[in-house]
């Protein structure tokens, strides 16, 4: 068993680079990075909930468990709510895991005959991951089997007959499902579509099952197909893409952007990793550097010259890093970007079109530099988005109203941190972003993109 590779795991044809019956090492290393961080995570539990103790905190697991204890240390605190709740309801209970199931029957076990009906689905269990288990149906199928009723309900009212069928085909084999776990009830899960509307073959749409050699060449017939449907005048309104997570949409966007496919959807988004924010983050870590030592934000100061709000042309910054480079032995302060902008009277000498943009930048460079250990970090930063441009220049853009949403989410999130932290500054600050991005912690924005004549993009729970 110690050389066992599971199937996924194994090439099933040829391609480039490979052949059938290769380990897929790219993947095998990616799960071996989530185990190891997983054996990490269980590692540091115990350090983890000792903080969350000492800061007063708690989650909804904790909850479960608090009350579980509290039961089992206090029998009359127990005895109170089994006399309160003599009737109870439990829906989606193939999704319940170990806590809440020991909860339910804690609060049942004084009956022998308990007033409680269950609802579930063991072809819909989808949350083993957060420690679901289809076998707390079986368990309790087996509790109270002796006076047990059991409905199976086979008619479906929100899909044809040919879509229950495919279902029913790509999921049949799965051994784990009750009716081959509880083979002496003889369950017949054939389910019937019971809607009107699908009782006969007008207007019901055929699935087809499609399989891909690799993801490309999926979203390539995805954009493909929903440009034939164009072409034959099918309104784009009425169609409609369904993946599991947002990130799946993200290649789909962009080659429909390309054909010009108009395209609806609301997808949530990181604004720690949009240029935006970046060049907020940008000027934080320019300030930072040069309070540290003089002159070693010259990075930052550089790529602050390149922010669109200050309309400084490419060309100009090329001609001045140029003049920089080949007189900075005759003047020293050459070898410096920080001191060559702040002379105003040398840009001017250059004949650049972008002399008085670049002159503005150092001087708002110079100004924030002195403000920083005076005026709190956010009144800092709404200062670097108005006194830089920044929100004159977004509020013209084409996504005028999205990228001012952002720079609000942002600047609020400053506020909370700063509410939290009245003496935060600059390198606190910078600490906790980075420890964002190190650990993917994002910053989240739902951004709609709303054409009431696009494809509907969505997730499987959206």
């Amino acid at each position: 068993m110690a050389d066992y590779v599971p199937p996924v795991y194994i090439y099933k044809r040829n391609g480039k680079g490979f052949k059938a019956g290769d380990l897929k090492q790219s993947q095998i290393d990616e799960e071996n990075k989530r185990m190891e961080i997983t054996r990490a995570a269980a590692t540091l539990f115990s350090t983890f909930d000792d903080k969350m103790k000492a800061m007063g905190r708690y989650d909804f697991n904790d909850m479960i468990v608090w009350v579980l204890r509290a039961f089992q240390e206090q029998p009359a605190l127990l005895l109170s709510y089994q006399e309160r709740h003599q009737f109870i309801l439990v829906d989606e209970f193939q999704d319940t895991n170990g806590a809440q199931n020991e909860l339910l029957k804690q609060l049942t076990e004084f009956w022998d005959d308990p007033n409680i009906f269950v609802v579930g689905d063991d072809d819909q269990s989808i949350y083993e991951f957060q420690g679901a288990r289809i076998r707390n149906i079986i368990e309790f199928y087996e509790r109270y089997k002796e006076k047990i009723r059991i409905v199976v309900l086979p008619q479906n009212y929100r899909s044809s007959q040919l879509i229950l069928d495919k279902a029913t085909a790509a999921i049949e084999n799965n051994q784990q499902r009750l009716i081959y776990q509880l083979q002496d009830l003889n369950l017949n899960k054939n389910i019937i579509a019971a809607h009107p509307r699908f009782l006969t073959d007008e207007d019901i749409v055929h699935p087809v099952v499609k399989a891909y050699p690799n993801i490309l060449h999926e979203e390539a017939d995805i954009v493909m197909q929903i440009e034939a449907l164009q072409e034959k005048g099918l309104p784009l309104k009425d169609v409609a893409v369904i993946y599991a997570q947002h990130k799946q949409a993200d290649n789909l966007i962009a080659l429909m952007e390309r054909k010009g496919i108009p395209y609806c959807v609301k997808k949530p988004v990181n604004i720690l990793e949009l240029p935006l924010i970046q060049q907020i983050i940008n000027v934080l870590r320019y300030l930072n550097a040069e309070k540290q030592q003089p002159f070693s934000g010259e990075a930052f100061l550089f790529e602050m010259l390149h922010a669109p709000y200050y309309g400084i042309k490419p060309t100009d910054i090329a001609l001045l890093s140029i003049y920089m480079q080949q007189n900075k032995q005759k003047d020293r302060a050459l070898g410096y970007w920080r001191l060559t902008l702040g002379n105003f009277l040398l840009l001017e000498s250059l004949q650049m079109e972008s002399s008085k943009a670049m002159s503005r930048m150092g001087q708002n460079a110079d100004t924030w530099l002195q403000q920083q250990a005076e005026v709190p970090l956010p009144m800092l930063i709404e200062k670097i988005m108005y006194e830089s441009g920044m929100m004159h220049y977004v509020s013209r853009t084409r996504d005028h109203v999205w990228n001012i949403q952002v720079l609000h989410s942002f600047f609020s999130f400053v506020r909370d941190v700063f509410d939290r932290t009245p003496r935060v500054r600059i390198p606190e600050f910078l600490g906790m972003i980075d420890r964002m991005l190190d650990e993917k912690i994002s910053l989240p924005v739902q951004k709609v993109v709303q054409n009431e004549n696009g494809v509907h993009l969505y997730t499987a729970h959206g």
